[in-house]
């Protein structure tokens, strides 16, 4: 009974995809349709570089409007494909892998393609059609989708999202894309401000001599970790027997940078994970720049606890 189910979703999904490669075609004339995954996920990968959202919205919207009349699901077969292609003009089909005997789906009065798989008789028992992904790689695009109660309970989980998205921005649904942008833009000019003061504030940071190396120690409280990285980068390449042991104070939490140059030979890993590992640090890197994070606002204690352990 269970593989019954599985099978009547996958043809189900199987036919949906049908109609969104068709829906799509006429968007995309020669559309290829490089691979199709079913299951608990379904994917369909498109020859195609890039779809924008608008654009695999108009075709989600015909693909349900097909599913809503109800339109018959037809299967044909023809001796070979030049035979098929003279019966459908427009045929949807990977050439390079047919020989011989020819197997055509049509939905009727819309698309039509060469397959072999199993298909639903007709478009309404595909119930209802959403895209639930899109990304793109190596010029195809790679579309994820879920059809029938499946994709319902999903279209309603992301409209209560939209609405919660409003509620956070203080806007209205229809505005969300607008404010989420706006938004966005804000973030990068806040981020630019606290890099900038960042670098500032590692200016004064000024070495300690240590005997056999120069020490950079400091805890910041907010501080930009990008920077604060590069910083330390550049310091030990810059000078062969540097440390830099920094810390950036957050709320519950500390984000810890050691570095040191090539002239000296401890493993920075080791040493974070020794003076820190009682405070649940977490972290990894290389043995002359690593970092972590560690429980807790003990900032200027960690920095100690870790530059103890240096000599």
């Amino acid at each position: 009974m269970v593989d019954l189910i599985d099978r009547k979703k996958e043809a189900a999904a199987h036919t949906a995809e049908h109609a969104f490669a068709g829906a799509l075609s006429k968007m995309f004339p020669g559309l290829k349709v490089l691979k199709v995954e079913l299951g608990e996920v379904n994917s369909v990968t498109l020859g195609i570089e890039s779809l924008d959202w608008d654009t695999a919205l108009k075709a989600e919207m015909a693909v349900n409007g097909v599913i809503a009349e109800a339109r018959p699901v037809r299967i044909h077969t023809f001796k070979n494909l030049d035979e098929a292609k003279e019966e459908f003009e427009g045929l949807r089909s990977r050439d390079d892998r047919i020989a011989g005997e020819v197997r055509v789906v049509e939905i009727e009065g819309f698309d039509c393609a060469a397959c072999a798989g199993a298909h639903v008789q007709n478009t309404a028992e595909c119930s209802y059609f959403l895209i639930s992904g899109l990304s793109e790689s190596g010029g195809a695009v790679k579309v994820e989708f879920l059809v029938g109660e499946a994709a319902r309970k999903r279209a309603l989980e992301l409209s209560a999202l939209c609405f919660k998205a409003a509620k956070a921005l203080s806007t209205s649904v229809d505005n969300v894309e607008k404010a989420a942008e706006k938004a966005k833009l804000e973030c990068y000019a806040l981020r630019g401000r606290l890099m900038d003061l960042t670098g500032e504030v590692l200016k004064m940071v000024q070495p300690i001599d240590a005997g056999p190396f120069k020490l950079y120690k400091a805890c910041l409280k907010g501080a930009d970790k990008g920077t604060l990285m590069e910083w330390a980068g550049r310091t030990i390449e810059r000078d062969e027997r540097s440390v830099v042991a920094l810390a950036i104070r957050e709320k519950d939490f500390s984000h810890v940078v050691l570095a040191r140059g090539e002239g000296l030979s401890f493993d920075c890993r080791k040493v974070l994970e020794e003076a820190l590992g009682g405070k649940g640090f977490k972290g990894g890197g290389k043995p002359n720049f690593a970092s972590g994070i560690v429980r807790g606002e003990e900032c200027e204690r960690d920095i100690e606890a870790v530059t103890a352990l240096l000599g």
